[in-house]
């Protein structure tokens, strides 16, 4: 099974697609005849829009702005973002086929791409529960820069991971899943974060700077920091009041991500199962007292399936000052 990695990111290159919609907006994301230009293997051509208010003001109330486009395991990805008429964001995610889940690689369970050799033996051990590699197979795709900028949106990038045997804390996250990483933090920055004997298989320096406490009034309620430090992505905080720590486990959760102090992404992680089984719903994301980085930050995220065609979202977005 061959896993691409994602498109290598190019601002006059990148793949914009413009849709001005009046309908709902969701339905037509997921529609069939959007899912049939997704996976007709032609890649849209064009550069941004000169103006994110002139893509948005004419023909409807809303425009789906599309940016990166890749195959996926088995599938076909793409970002985007929507903007209201007035230039105010609704909502940005990663859409993707169903054919993405239909044969998906298990063994081993790794792209390769983060590993050490922890104890010198020269191989890498993929068995639990110290495995020396991370981050199961990964792809990379970048929302619109220029829209994400004149719509003040923290987010720049997507990372999507599959994990075939999941992950620690044992018998919580060790199921196959998902990781949706919004990303605020630069895209080189985290490509700095080493991997290594620390953590899970993290640079030991990286490690100290990744666990570095996040001032209390940037993190949100009940999110605690169990120092699950990854390579090239950093630390992750965890809701202990979601039902993946209660007898009902683990089927999609929200978690957010910091490295040095900062929150660097937002990340629904979501379990095969729960995708197979065509959802559509929305849950509250909860909100810290302040935001070290302006812009529109998302009040839920949304798992919709329809005709095909899978959406992962940030929506209710509301604007934050950096206070």
């Amino acid at each position: 099974m061959r896993f691409t990695k994602g498109l290598s990111y190019h601002p006059g290159l990148l793949a914009v697609v413009v849709f001005c919609l009046s309908g709902d907006p969701q339905a037509v994301l997921a529609s069939g005849a959007l899912e049939d230009q997704l996976t007709t293997g032609e890649e849209v051509s064009g550069d941004r829009p000169d103006s994110q208010k002139d893509g948005c003001d004419e023909g409807g109330e809303l425009c789906t702005i599309y940016g990166d486009r890749t195959s996926i395991l088995g599938g076909r990805g793409q970002t985007y973002v929507q903007i209201e008429q007035g230039g105010k964001p609704r909502a940005l995610g990663l859409r993707f086929t169903r054919s993405m889940l239909a044969d998906l690689p298990y063994d081993p369970p790794y792209d390769g791409n983060n590993c050490f050799d922890i104890n010198g033996d020269g191989e890498l051990t993929f068995d639990m529960p110290m495995p020396e590699c991370a981050g199961g197979y990964q792809a990379i795709l970048f929302f619109p820069a220029k829209i994400v900028e004149r719509a003040k949106l923290p987010f720049k990038w997507f990372l999507l991971n599959w994990n075939p045997t999941g992950h620690g804390p044992p018998h919580v996250y060790d199921v196959p899943h998902f990781d949706f990483h919004f990303y605020i933090m630069d895209y080189i920055d985290r490509n700095y974060i080493r991997p290594g004997p620390c953590g899970i298989v993290v640079n030991c320096d990286d490690f100290e700077t990744a666990i570095k406490p996040v001032p209390a009034r940037y993190l949100p309620p009940d999110y605690q920091d169990f120092q699950a430090v990854e390579p090239r992505m950093g630390n992750h905080l965890v809701d202990v009041t979601s039902p993946e720590f209660t007898p009902a486990g683990f089927t999609r959760t929200f978690v957010y991500g910091s490295y040095n102090g900062q929150i660097t992404y937002l990340e629904p992680m979501i379990t095969l199962a729960f995708l197979e089984s065509q959802p559509g719903e929305c849950l509250p994301v909860k909100q810290p007292q302040a935001f070290k980085v302006a812009g529109y930050y998302p009040t839920r995220y949304c798992i919709r399936y329809d005709s095909g065609t899978y959406t992962i979202s940030l929506e209710g977005l509301k604007f934050r000052q950096n206070t």
